[in-house]
């Protein structure tokens, strides 16, 4: 067993074991599964804009201002720089009006204008120097990931939900032989936090959108998964067989691991122009008056799920194995009316 507090994201997606994205996949079909899978010879992984965006605001809301800093720098805007040479025909013109050579390919005009003046202001340069080989993010969407990362930082109750812990940590344990993989947001000494955004674009009440968002993107088998992975590292912190790679607190480390149940918050933030923030806590149990214990419906439901896709990755990897796609193992059959929503026969 492993916990990596320094893994990059790229590493853990490459690592060949099965997540809790990995089994939703398996729930819609084991095809699924293994074209966005590792075993995939011609899987690509492609960094989209949307991606890009997505890093920058976790960066932003799990690790805070320095640490976003640290890594992006926000594109110069031109109307600042009026007299900036962008193209090579701005460069070819300012030359020209110099009497100067201006014939040649980018790289030659570049520096035939650095040669007549070593401050003349040519846009690249301008980037260059102000970003520092950091990632380049723009004004408005830098902007857009500030008024959400305060929008949530403001929330009473939710304000500390990614302070005193540590964001993105790689957990790798076993399911009897079944390697597994997850990636917390966020672990703090007595909990797990992770980061969700929603839309909204049928105005619901917003407490109604976040919850349909549970049940359609199956984080109840997320929430179940985080914490059982976890309560399996922390045997192994205990006992010394779950390995530690990175910088870490030791004080930290033993309050993990001494924790008797870690407690596993969502923090929801909707992303269509309006950041909202709402947070919910997933639990197994809930208490009503002098009942007892009653378990709740939702854990038992991502439980369920969990070892549901869990058997069935079980079982095609010992049918179809690792190199041949892995089509579902289902015989043709004819409809039947529970196939169907009930408002198909009104």
């Amino acid at each position: 067993m492993i916990i990596d507090f320094n893994m990059p994201e790229s590493e853990y997606h490459a690592y060949p074991a099965l997540s809790v994205s990995g089994v939703k996949d398996l729930l819609v079909s084991p095809l699924d599964f293994w074209v966005r899978s590792w075993m995939n010879p011609e899987k690509e992984d492609k960094d989209t804009d949307a991606k890009k965006l997505g890093r920058a605001y976790h960066k932003r809301v799990l690790e805070g201002v320095e640490a976003f800093q640290e890594v992006y720098a926000i594109k110069p805007n031109k109307a600042d720089h009026e007299d900036a040479l962008v193209t090579c025909e701005d460069m070819r013109d300012w030359l020209n009006a110099r009497k100067l050579p201006h014939s040649g390919s980018k790289a030659e005009i570049t520096k035939r204008v650095l040669q007549a003046d070593c401050n003349a202001p040519i846009w690249d340069l301008i980037v260059a120097e102000k970003t520092e080989g950091k990632e380049i993010i723009s004004s408005d969407k830098a902007e857009s990931i500030e008024l959400a990362a305060r929008a949530i930082e403001a929330q009473p109750g939710i304000g500390e939900s990614f302070k005193d812990g540590r964001a993105e940590v790689s957990l790798f344990w076993e399911e009897d032989g079944t390697p597994m993989k997850s990636r917390l947001d966020y672990l703090k000494s007595a909990a797990i936090v992770d980061l969700k955004t929603f839309s909204n674009s049928l105005r619901k009440p917003v407490d109604v959108a976040v919850s349909q968002a549970v049940a359609n993107n199956k984080y109840h088998i997320q929430g179940y998964a985080y914490l059982r992975g976890l309560e399996k590292i922390k045997k192994g912190l205990v006992t010394g067989s779950t390995k530690v790679i990175g910088d870490v607190d030791e004080a930290f480390l033993e309050a993990v691991a001494n924790t008797k149940r870690h407690r596993f918050f969502f923090v929801f933030q909707q992303a269509d122009g309006v950041p909202n923030v709402l947070a919910r806590e997933f639990r197994e149990f809930e208490t009503y008056g002098g009942l007892g214990m009653t378990p709740n419906a939702y854990y038992t439901a991502g439980e369920n799920g969990f070892h549901t896709g869990l058997a069935l990755y079980r079982q095609c990897m010992e049918f179809f194995g690792k190199h041949k796609p892995w089509h579902p193992m289902t015989k043709p059959r004819p409809f039947v009316d529970t196939d169907f929503p009930m408002w198909m026969f009104d």
